[in-house]
């Protein structure tokens, strides 16, 4: 294997993680759209592609080095997710898809330009802190308390 594609390789993976860590940081606010969304109108295995959809940004974000073919691109992965999921048989939710799927992708695309930036993890602690009161307030989300309180130690 040459060089350069093992820099590629190493480089994809870093920023693989950088958007694990992201979706850690975030992990209050996608849990409040599973939970919401989920029991009643999304199959469960829609929102868990999700990730794997800003891991697809990751792989081709040598290819759109500039915003608009990153906006672009996100488009197209989005309207792709939802005629994918329109012709899965379920409707009523297929835009909200796409634009999931689309930003879930962008966020892939544009981690390199946020790995190093502690200030983003600086707003996932606040995150934590309003979610922890909230989650314990809110009965639907008080079953996952848990999971955020183990997951805001991570964070901390």
């Amino acid at each position: 294997m040459r060089n350069e594609d093992t820099a590629y390789i190493i480089k994809t993976l870093k920023l693989c993680l950088s958007c694990l860590g992201e979706m850690v940081v975030l992990m209050p606010l996608y849990l409040v759209g599973i939970i919401l969304l989920s029991p009643q109108y999304l199959p469960f295995s829609w929102l868990v592609i999700l990730p794997f959809v800003s891991f697809l940004g990751v792989a081709i974000l040598s290819y759109v080095p500039v915003l608009w073919k990153k906006l672009g691109a996100a488009a197209l992965i989005g309207a792709v997710s939802a005629v994918v999921f329109l012709g899965s048989g379920a409707v009523g939710f297929s835009p909200l898809i796409g634009l999931c799927a689309a930003l879930f992708a962008l966020q892939g695309m544009t981690a390199a330009d946020r790995s190093g930036e502690s200030k983003f993890y600086w707003y996932g602690v606040a995150l934590y802190f309003v979610a922890g009161i909230v989650y314990s307030k809110v009965a639907l989300l008080r079953g996952e308390l848990g999971l955020i309180t183990w997951l805001g130690q991570d964070v901390w």
